[in-house]
């Protein structure tokens, strides 16, 4: 294989940035599933009901899949922003150790994380025990604080601490632009699942479509830092 050119590590840089918009609505949709969720169950306790079936698993699947969407929004923030973000300051958030920690033990472990519910709220049952990848014993303080306030009031920091990065970010020209990659759609009009007809059409107005593509200017890395921004608020407000 090659050396990767400039102008391919620019695409690349290009792809991140945009699918990195995506991966912050993934992170709020994750997020609201497990505060509905817990939402319901302290509904539910509060009237002396049981909460609907499949709402623990909501919240724990639902946990498991949103921590590891810390690593995902680090690792491809990092890939297009002028200075890696690091677990440093993440670490220094609200819970930001416990979900440094514990995205270990449930990724590499399969530790299940949330296991305990009381009342209505859900938590971390108690200190968490794994090796490390030397072998080591590791303990991973389980916080006091109800799962829906954990996730809220990191999230909060998280979208704080992205957003900030982001906005101070200097954005160099290659990653303003078109959201779609002309190229990209042409090739995927070769595909047999695109009927006839709509290739047909496609090809009668492709030169249309790709001056207006082309024409079309927005800035990624705004827009994910206003989402952030907005997620951020949402927490406090449900704090």
């Amino acid at each position: 294989m090659g050396s990767v050119t400039d102008e391919e590590r620019q695409q690349h840089q290009r792809w991140v940035a945009n699918y990195f918009r995506a991966k912050v609505d993934e992170f709020s949709y994750r997020l609201e599933e497990i505060v509905s969720a817990c939402d319901t169950s302290l509904a539910c306790a509060m009237a002396g009901q049981n909460h609907p079936e499949g709402t623990g698993k909501i919240v724990t699947y639902g946990f498991s899949a949103f921590s590891n969407l810390v690593q995902t929004l680090k690792d491809s923030a990092s890939s297009f922003l002028d200075i890696e973000i690091t677990w440093g300051p993440i670490k220094a958030l609200r819970h930001g150790q416990f979900f440094y920690m514990s995205r270990n033990a449930a990724t590499h472990d399969g530790n299940p994380i949330i296991s305990c519910w009381v009342d209505g709220y859900f938590y971390v049952p108690s200190d968490i025990r794994r090796l490390d990848n030397n072998g080591k014993l590791v303990v991973i303080a389980a916080p006091t604080a109800d799962v829906r306030t954990v996730c809220l009031e990191f999230s909060a920091d998280f979208a704080n601490l992205l957003a900030e990065r982001l906005s101070e970010m200097e954005r160099t020209s290659f990653l303003l632009g078109p959201s779609y990659d002309p190229d990209e759609v042409a090739a995927f009009m070769d595909s047999d699942r695109v009927p006839l007809f709509a290739k047909e059409l496609f090809a009668q107005n492709a030169e249309q479509f790709e001056a207006v593509v082309s024409a079309c200017r927005f800035d990624p890395v705004k827009e994910s830092a206003d989402k952030l921004t907005a997620l951020a608020h949402w927490c406090e407000a449900r704090l």
